[in-house]
């Protein structure tokens, strides 16, 4: 965070709190904030006990080792070591490249292959439809009857049992797919998506203190649980106006004031009805979490979650108790 912001001093506290050199992907940060400090040697000490560690790293820290060493070796003047990792920057970035085409190709190929085997079943029902239609005509003809019902019945099986193995074959491909698509996201770089801006210019350094007030507010001291609090109470605890207090909440978070609010009571309503061992009644789980009404709990959950709190509980414990048995 202070990292982002620009404030590495700050930064490097923090990593020193944080016990970096625990963790390798820690220490390549740990490394890029000693180079923005201009103390390029140490980032470098810490860089190589990254590298003792490269198994750990995923591939965009692989990178950015890589780019911390040619950026902090150029500027100590260490122009031929600092080139060699250019080259070793730029080969991991391309093999990085080459895999993610690799990896649509094969996307592409098993949505072909899932595809030619829907249109294979399609083809094959209308075929099966067919064959019923010239079933019945040959049943008015009773010394055949007997001969095109059995066969009728034959290909029916044959044709549930092709069914069943085209589709079984779908979902092993479909689940081949997702895990593949999973590990690939799952190592790919998190991107931080800006928060919406406001039509009215707000000043960022107070915004974000106002902000951090905000976030003591509701994560801490839990602000939301009571459903006396107001807009106005809020706003004169953090030091503003509620005007500005709902444009810095729109501002950093997307959400209005009642909808971040409710974001905080929703979540801990979850939590509760997940719970094995909390058989709380869910009357009492609303005004627990601060809604004033029950009607008013169960229209915020429904429209958050996608289901009734109800049988969110019902779900949370048959899933609880699947993987317990598992």
């Amino acid at each position: 965070y202070y990292m982002l912001r620009g404030d590495y001093p700050l930064a490097e506290k923090m990593m020193q709190k944080a016990h970096a050199g625990k963790f390798a992907d820690f220490q390549v940060m740990y490394a890029e904030i000693l180079s923005n400090l201009g103390r390029y040697t140490e980032s470098n000490s810490w860089l190589d006990m990254a590298t003792e560690r490269q198994s750990a790293l995923r591939d965009h820290d692989r990178l950015k080792l890589y780019s911390l060493y040619a950026d902090n070796l150029y500027r100590l003047g260490q122009r031929d070591s600092s080139h060699q990792y250019s080259q070793m920057y730029r080969a991991l970035s391309d093999s990085i490249t080459a895999n993610t085409n690799l990896d649509l190709q094969n996307r592409y190929k098993i949505e072909y292959t899932v595809s030619k085997k829907n249109e294979q079943i399609r083809t094959q029902r209308d075929s099966m439809r067919l064959l019923w239609y010239g079933i019945i005509a040959l049943g008015i003809i009773s010394l055949c009857i007997v001969g095109g019902y059995t066969f009728y019945i034959h290909r029916r099986k044959k044709f549930y049992a092709d069914i069943v193995r085209q589709n079984m074959d779908a979902a092993a491909i479909e689940a081949d797919l997702r895990e593949r698509l999973r590990q690939k996201e799952a190592a790919a770089p998190l991107t931080e998506v800006p928060a919406a801006s406001s039509e009215k210019a707000v000043s960022s350094e107070k915004a974000d203190t106002i902000f951090e007030r905000i976030r003591e507010l509701t994560e801490v001291e839990e602000i939301w649980r009571s459903p006396d609090v107001t807009r106005d109470m809020m706003a004169e605890k953090c030091g503003c106006n509620r005007t500005y207090l709902t444009e810095i909440i729109k501002q950093k978070t997307g959400m209005g004031y009642s909808q971040f609010m409710n974001h905080f009571r929703v979540r801990e309503a979850m939590r509760m009805l997940s719970d094995a061992g909390d058989d709380t009644p869910i009357k009492q789980i609303a005004e627990r979490v601060g809604f004033l009404s029950i009607s008013n709990f169960y229209a915020v959950f429904k429209q958050q979650v996608g289901m009734s709190a109800a049988a969110y509980r019902k779900t949370a414990l048959e899933v609880a108790r699947g993987r317990s048995q598992g």
